[in-house]
């Protein structure tokens, strides 16, 4: 009688020699992934588009290129603001960073309004009514990745340092102060988040599933054993998301590297918890390790497989 694939599989991979090859081919996987092709998170995000060309939302938004075309580009908003009111050192202040960006233009920046050759007369009728607050713009070009405007910011930022405009201080403080908003304020704030909550959210589901898997096994090698294997997907998936990212073939987003991330450690945990379960409880009737392990794979290994598939 022809054993079922699972079985086959499984009576491969649970003897003692199937599951030494088994280890030392997803290690050296792992090794090989990593030196030939770029990890995911070392690649630049790049600027696709959400949905596909074809959506009624992107057609909509190509007409509206084309019958409105704007090629000044996309704007970053400089929010200037003094509590008691800005003055006419502020709006000398805002002139010298405008003048320094005519002379020494940002990377990716296409025009800025000639503000440094404005009269301050000029700047009083822009403000806002109470004379707290005024915007102006910069615009970059548009597609850019946000890595290269983030790069493009902190070097803006180190203008305003020159110049002593607070950019991160409690606006109570009478002071210059400036806030980046906008299109490229908002893109750069966001996949600055997620870089940020990478490592955190990383280390938060890795420590969340340990202690919930020692509460569950009692046992802290039963524990770390899912977390190795999850380990080991993670660094087979990374370097081949980096190499799908930097052929072209895929647009990395960071936030749903974060998400994957998160992603991985539940599910393949889960997957784990799964195989456990069902080879514990053939323990139960087959004292034998490795045909129990076999019976296992074969009886949980199709869900996992589906929902793996999913």
């Amino acid at each position: 009688m022809k054993k079922h694939p699972l079985e086959q599989w499984g009576s491969m991979v649970a003897s003692k020699k199937g599951r030494l090859l088994a280890l030392v081919f997803w290690v050296l996987l792992v090794v090989v992934l990593s030196f030939a092709w770029p990890q995911i998170n070392s690649i630049k995000s790049g600027s696709g588009k959400n949905l596909p060309e074809n959506e009624m939302s992107q057609q909509a938004a190509t007409i509206i290129a084309e019958q409105f075309p704007n090629e000044a580009g996309t704007p970053l908003l400089l929010v200037w603001y003094r509590e008691s009111g800005l003055t006419t050192d502020d709006f000398g202040a805002i002139q010298q960073v405008y003048g320094e960006l005519q002379a020494k233009p940002l990377e990716n920046q296409t025009l800025i309004p000639p503000y440094d050759k404005m009269p301050p007369q000029a700047f009083l009728a822009s403000a806002s009514d109470n004379g707290t607050t005024i915007v102006t713009p910069i615009f970059f070009e548009k597609g850019v990745a946000t890595d290269s405007l983030r790069e493009s910011l902190k070097a803006l930022t180190k203008t305003m340092d020159k110049y002593k405009i607070q950019l991160d201080k409690d606006l109570v403080s009478d002071n210059l102060h400036v806030r980046y908003s906008g299109p490229v304020g908002i893109a750069t704030d966001a996949v600055s988040l997620f870089s940020q909550a990478d490592v955190k959210l990383l280390m938060a589901t890795v420590l969340l599933v340990l202690v919930l898997l020692i509460i569950i096994y009692r046992s802290p090698l039963l524990a770390i054993i899912p977390l190795i294997v999850v380990v080991l997907a993670y660094g087979v998936i990374s370097p081949t998301l980096g190499f799908l990212a930097d052929t072209g073939l895929i647009d990395k987003d960071s936030q749903a590297v974060s998400i994957m991330t998160v992603l991985l450690f539940g599910a393949g945990t889960d997957y784990c918890l799964f195989l456990i379960s069902k080879y514990r409880e053939i323990l139960f009737t087959i004292e034998d390790k490795t045909t129990a392990m076999k019976l296992a794979i074969k009886e949980s290994g199709g869900a996992i497989l589906m929902s793996a598939l999913t």
